[in-house]
């Protein structure tokens, strides 16, 4: 893609033209991306899981693209990998709170998540996502007890 990433706002304020296929066997995502093709940026982002802790993961995109079957969507960011190898110990399941903007926040549960091998404990590295699920809206009081609840993984 070219240019910088978007404000989701902006492409949701005038979305796409809506599309009434059902998803294949492969799940095609036209049903729940209000977003036209494009990058967009998110203004926070951190991983859950079920036992109330949480990492923070930085400079997350979010990329909508189409390909012959429909819309789609991956995207990726920066974590500290030893913290998410943490996380994910003992875990069955991890989900992905996005923040665009206020009122534009989603909860995509059980991505499939691949991330660098770089395990020194402070050091940021990669990860790229794709949702396996549609994602979630969060309403804002639902987004702010989750936060409150939530034991984030701290570097030392």
């Amino acid at each position: 893609m070219a240019g910088a990433p978007m404000a989701v706002a902006d492409a949701l304020a005038s979305p796409a033209q809506e599309d009434n296929r059902q998803p294949d066997g492969e799940g095609t995502m036209n049903s729940w991306i209000a977003c036209d093709e494009g990058e967009y940026r998110v203004e926070a982002a951190f991983f859950h899981v079920a036992s109330g802790r949480g990492l923070r993961v930085t400079e997350v995109v979010v990329e909508v693209y189409e390909d012959g079957r429909g819309k789609n969507l991956r995207g990726y960011g920066q974590v500290v990998n030893a913290l998410l190898v943490d996380l994910l110990d003992g875990a069955e399941e991890v989900d992905l709170v996005l923040v665009f903007s206020p009122g534009h926040v989603y909860r995509l549960p059980g991505p499939v998540i691949r991330a660098g091998k770089v395990f020194a404990p402070g050091v940021r590295s990669s990860f790229h996502f794709q949702p396996r699920s549609p994602w979630m809206a969060l309403e804002e009081k639902e987004f702010d007890n989750l936060v409150n609840r939530t034991v984030f993984l701290e570097s030392e």
